[in-house]
């Protein structure tokens, strides 16, 4: 009877320390998100050139979010928040990325926001974070499903209507340019031969705009050299911003760029930005620009040297 009651003691000692054991493994597992979510905002770093910061972005989130993603059903609430936010934030920088990646992390990001929706922890900033990310990778059709399905949520957004030119291939260098009607129209552009590119959008944009419409020169030499003013692809995209320019500019028509990754050689990570090509080479280059400066501000563009 004593050998028993011992046996009996060490049984319950045994599973007692199996189940502190599980329990400590399954609070582990409700961390892991939530600490790589930080390990991801400490590795990302402003200083670094685009190109090695989401190298270094999409390191981090294959050691410490991506493996917890294979199952994301199994997750807790706070860690499917914590892997919504970590994949947002790569869906973000691969905007300057490779459309590839681009469509990974907006396609992990729909994986996991589903899951948050089958367990009821979507939030009305979730549901919109989903719709930017749609709507910058072009994913229009599942941009206009989430609509749809979260109405209220999304009160303050739109689908931009698109129309698409005979023969469009969104691998090539594109636009989304304004239409009389307030559509879109996705065409292919010709980047063969030298042509300019100038990215816009932002205050100083307006501003240099501004200087380069008080000059005809410039405005002549702009027009001369076929110029294309670009806002990026980004997470607005709204075809008010166009009119807005275009009203501003007619001369300088703005157009968004359907996908960053199809202009090879053309850095969008910065405003204004003046860049001249031949063919998909960059002959020349001005970033930035001083308001009330000179036209010599633009010299380089119009006098290029390899």
């Amino acid at each position: 009877m004593g050998s028993n009651l011992r046996l009996m003691r060490r049984i319950s000692r045994m599973l007692g320390i199996g189940i502190l054991a599980a329990a400590s493994v399954a609070h582990a597992g409700k961390l892991s998100m939530v600490e790589g979510f930080a390990a991801l905002r400490v590795t990302d770093d402003g200083t670094l050139a685009q190109g090695v910061r989401l190298a270094e972005l999409e390191r981090r989130y294959s050691e410490r979010i991506a493996p917890g993603l294979a199952t994301p059903g199994s997750l807790s609430n706070e860690d499917l928040a914590a892997a919504f936010e970590a994949t947002d934030m790569l869906a973000f920088y691969a905007l300057q990325g490779t459309q590839a990646q681009l469509e990974r992390y907006t396609e992990a990001m729909s994986r996991v926001f589903d899951a948050m929706a089958a367990q009821r922890a979507v939030t009305p900033r979730h549901v919109g974070m989903m719709f930017d990310a749609f709507v910058s990778s072009r994913s229009f059709d599942a941009a206009s499903r989430l609509l749809e399905r979260y109405p209220v949520e999304l009160l303050d957004r739109s689908v931009p209507r698109v129309v698409y030119a005979p023969h469009f291939e969104a691998s090539r260098p594109a636009v989304l340019a304004l239409q009389g009607d307030g559509t879109l129209l996705a065409r292919n552009v010709d980047r063969s031969g030298e042509h300019i590119i100038v990215v816009v959008g932002c205050r100083a944009s307006r501003n240099a705009l501004d200087d380069i419409n008080a000059s005809r020169d410039l405005v002549d030499a702009f027009s001369r050299s076929r110029t294309y003013w670009l806002m990026p692809a980004d997470r607005m995209t709204d075809a008010s911003a166009l009119q807005e320019w275009n009203a501003r500019n007619p001369e300088q028509p703005a157009m968004f760029v359907y996908a960053n990754a199809a202009w090879t050689n053309v850095a969008f990570g910065s405003m204004p930005h003046f860049q001249r090509f031949d063919g998909e080479h960059r002959i020349a280059n001005v970033r930035g620009w001083e308001r009330g400066g000179s036209a010599a501000q633009s010299a380089a563009l119009f006098d290029p040297v390899e």
